[in-house]
């Protein structure tokens, strides 16, 4: 049994049965506007990579200063170097 987030890439096989938070829950929504939350919209937290912390993924970020969106498990590389260039 595999556990996801909805809509999120499937990084394993299509034989393991998907369960995800919609599966067993409605979506959430926003307590002001009652909208479905947009998971795009959705904070990342910040990884870091310095002699107190080394997060996975925090390389990049701390060398880059880019970080994926919430559900964004690849970066293509250049789509990463363009945004250096930028």
């Amino acid at each position: 049994m595999a556990e996801e987030m909805p809509f999120q890439f499937q990084h394993y096989n299509d034989d393991l049965p998907h369960e995800n938070f919609v599966t067993f829950f409605t979506h959430p929504v926003d307590s002001v506007t009652g909208k479905p939350i947009n998971w795009l919209d959705v904070p990342v937290n910040d990884k870091l990579w310095n002699s107190k912390r080394a997060d996975k993924g925090g390389f990049i970020q701390q060398a880059t200063g880019w970080k994926p969106s919430i559900l964004q498990p690849y970066v293509y590389l250049p789509a990463l170097t363009n945004f250096l260039d930028a």
